[in-house]
């Protein structure tokens, strides 16, 4: 922690740290240094902790000398704690669209108010980047009101900035405007939102390498879906080849009328070799305006001769919008869990129940390893149960398996499944998020425990 005198400015900051506090004061060892506060003298405070900087004023007390000596300052209120961006790496590449930017103030023929649509790049709790399609007006007398949501919260944020700089910039083949901006005296509610929201963000993009790419999906128009397809001069094919193993092949896409959908056949045969007309395939292709990727379930139906070869696919009934993953996974070790998997494409329908270990948990979906081999064939379910600490009743959900891999545990070979909630409620949610911000707490105060 850093010690200053805020009447004296061009004094150099004095290192201390925490000793005891209680609900009335803070204790604090004695800094090195010539300053000695008088009894209601300021000394302001900073500190920084995973990247969030936190600064206060508060009067000085006394200085005791037995048993050690110490500083006693008054103890700050938390909600009276200024918070801020310690550095640059709490700023996070976002993609949040629905953003504006409004205008006040009177220049040349500008209207009073007028709101610029902005898509928000780049956040962090000091400043942002905004991308325009149109310029937006600055001057000295204009005062520019950013707003912009977060996930989770039941209203926008809105903030004053300041622009800085601009940039002219092509994306996907249209001029944009780029704005760099300085948030500007924003409050502690607005610091602390964005705050959590990088967090979250930091915390899903380190963890989403390790899940193999998870992702979350949500229900898309087919109108804009065959659009988007018919736009698309090359697609991707996603399977799951007869070893269990997730693979997908890019291809060139020829055609889609109303009911198939016609396409280069893949040049690798690679984990292609076992895939039958019932085998489920996945079609996937980009949305270049949402910025999305459109998905939908499809199987073969048959193979055109010629040069080249092309296969035949059934056009996909209903279509899905693949986002990135919007819920922050931690990991844990979870032994009350139980999986019950069915699969109906064997007659009679197989069930198979299996202890397993929840290895990683997100609101949105869960990793865990199981003894046995679970069924994940296209005509197959599967429902996780499991408790956690604190909660009053067990969870119940029912899982899309995304990924299957095959491990060594010593003499034992175990199976790591990733998987996706699809039909759990938003209290469910919150309460599964409310456990692992309390597993990061705890997991905090064992570092700087560690640390001291």
């Amino acid at each position: 922690m850093l010690l200053s005198n805020p009447q004296d400015t061009a004094a150099q900051s004095l290192r201390s740290r925490v000793r005891y506090m209680d609900y009335e004061s803070i204790w604090l060892d004695e800094p090195e240094g010539a300053w000695r506060p008088r009894r209601g003298a300021a000394v302001a405070l900073q500190s920084e902790s995973r990247g969030i900087r936190y600064q206060i004023t508060v009067p000085f007390r006394e200085r005791t000398a037995d048993p050690q000596t110490l500083w006693r300052l008054d103890r700050p209120a938390d909600d009276a704690i200024q918070r801020s961006a310690a550095r640059s790496d709490m700023r996070q590449k976002v993609w949040i669209s629905g953003a504006a930017v409004a205008v006040f103030g009177e220049i040349g023929e500008f209207r009073h108010g007028k709101r610029f649509p902005v898509t928000v790049v780049d956040l962090s709790a000091g400043g942002a980047l905004l991308e325009s399609a149109v310029a937006i007006p600055d001057g000295a007398e204009l005062e520019h009101v950013l707003t912009f949501p977060l996930p989770h919260q039941h209203e926008s944020l809105r903030v004053d900035v300041r622009l800085l700089e601009s940039t002219h910039i092509e994306r996907f083949g249209n001029s944009r405007y780029r704005y760099r901006v300085r948030l500007v005296r924003p409050t502690s509610g607005v610091t602390n939102q964005i705050a959590r929201y990088v967090f979250e963000v930091d915390a899903a993009s380190r963890r989403q390498s390790a899940a193999g790419g998870a992702h979350v999906e949500e229900p898309y128009p087919t109108k804009r879906a065959l659009a988007v397809l018919a736009a698309a001069p090359r697609v991707r094919l996603e399977f799951t080849d007869e070893h269990g193993a997730s693979r997908s092949v890019e291809v060139r896409l020829l055609n889609v009328t109303r009911r198939v959908v016609l396409i280069e056949a893949p040049a690798t045969s690679r984990g292609l070799a076992g895939l039958g007309p019932d085998h489920q395939l996945t079609l996937l292709a980009h949305d270049t305006t949402a910025k999305v990727n459109v998905v939908g379930d499809t199987r073969r139906l048959g193979v055109v001769d010629g040069a080249p070869i092309r296969w035949e696919l059934e056009l996909p009934k209903e279509f899905r919008q693949r986002i990135g993953r919007a819920h922050v996974r931690w990991p844990v070790v979870i032994t009350d869990a139980q999986v019950v998997a069915v699969d109906a494409g064997v007659n009679p329908p197989r069930r198979v129940r299996s202890a397993v270990t929840i290895v990683n948990l997100s609101a949105g979906g869960a990793a865990f390893l199981s003894a046995i081999e679970l069924p994940t064939g296209p005509m197959s379910g599967h429902n996780l149960r499991f408790s956690l600490p604190e909660a009053s009743e067990r969870f119940s959900a029912r899982l899309l398996i995304v990924g299957v891999q095959r491990r060594r545990m010593g003499e034992r070979t175990v199976f790591l499944y990733r998987s996706q909630f699809r039909n759990v409620t938003e209290p469910e949610r919150g309460e599964i998020t409310r456990q692992i911000y309390r597993l990061q707490t705890e997991q905090r105060r064992e570092d700087r425990e560690a640390a001291s």
